[in-house]
């Protein structure tokens, strides 16, 4: 696959607007249909208002990690695509109107997905991880305030205490939401210290990620076993000879969780262009799988309490 390619035509036929936090300028494309400016400056300048209280560039910066970094796009885009809606309904009907009362909202989101999906070719197009992992911040995420603003009560930014800190949290409000917060936990996956293997990538999957991976081996409906997902990391590795291998590791709230989501994967194996093996294990005590493909040698594993180092 040409990436950069596909990147480029994507992006082309969706970008409108953007804001961009670092010269904290507004643009907009100049070959927007007028009737569509005020829509697009309304999702755009929500962004700028959340700049002056969260520093957007620190939540979303790379050594986060995948996961952490989609929940917190989710908390921004799903923001400002909740006020734009509003906005358009508000429009439409000549009333105010208030999403986080509308129990439909989530079968509205779906049809939307739909919709965009038969709009746009290119993005028709692309790998379906690409696809939903470009819209889901929006969709997901204006899910996931809808359901902040219904919880509290108050119409609450998505940020602080109420940012979530996974894709579970974003797929599943009441994790962060409830009477007794659930947050991920910080998986570390690297080769013994004696090992000729070279770690050159690292980073996580995250239940959302991990259920269409799921879906894409498995097929239609394994995605539900990434239900019970507590924190994940993968290790790309490269020996002396210039082989790679992989390893990942998925830790699990319970035995049961990580029992079917390891059995699931033995039909799969042997689709794998080199040798791979599921081991169920326990990671500092935790219920987990290591997935092994190639000669991945030993490799060390250990979970930790979230820590969202001080950005919030």
């Amino acid at each position: 696959m040409d990436l950069r390619a596909l990147l480029l035509e994507v992006y082309t036929e969706q970008v409108a607007g953007f804001y961009e936090p670092d010269s904290t300028a507004l643009f907009v494309l100049d070959d927007q249909p007028p009737e569509s400016l005020s829509t697009v400056l309304i999702h755009e300048l929500v962004h700028a208002v959340q700049d002056q209280t969260t520093d957007l560039s620190a939540i979303t910066a790379r050594d986060r990690g995948n996961d952490r970094q989609t929940a917190a796009h989710s908390a921004i885009e799903g923001h400002a695509t909740l006020v734009m809606m509003e906005y358009l309904l508000e429009m439409a009907q000549g009333a105010p109107v208030d999403l986080s009362q509308l129990p439909e909202l989530s079968e509205l989101l779906g049809s939307t997905l739909v919709s965009v999906e038969e709009q746009y070719p290119a993005l028709a197009g692309a790998p379906r991880i690409f696809r939903e992992s470009l819209l889901f911040p929006y969709l997901h995420g204006a899910g996931f305030v809808q359901a902040l603003w219904s919880i509290e009560g108050e119409r609450e930014a998505p940020f602080g205490p109420f940012m979530p800190q996974s894709t579970e949290q974003v797929m599943e409000p009441t994790l962060l939401l409830g009477e007794a917060p659930q947050p991920p936990l910080e998986v570390s996956l690297a080769p013994e210290a004696a090992s000729p293997r070279a770690l050159t990538y690292s980073n996580s999957l995250g239940m959302f990620e991990v259920g269409i991976l799921l879906e894409e081996h498995l097929g239609s409906g394994s995605g539900a076993l990434s239900r019970g997902w507590a924190g994940d990391r993968f290790a790309l590795l490269q020996d002396a000879d210039g082989s790679s291998s992989l390893a990942w590791v998925v830790v699990w709230d319970d035995g049961a969780s990580r029992d079917r989501f390891a059995s699931a994967w033995e039909g799969a194996l042997e689709r794998f262009p080199l040798t791979a093996e599921v081991i169920a294990l326990d990671v500092d005590g935790v219920p987990g799988v290591l997935l092994r493909i190639g000669n991945t040698g030993v490799v060390e594993a250990a979970v930790s309490a979230n820590d969202d180092g001080g950005v919030s």
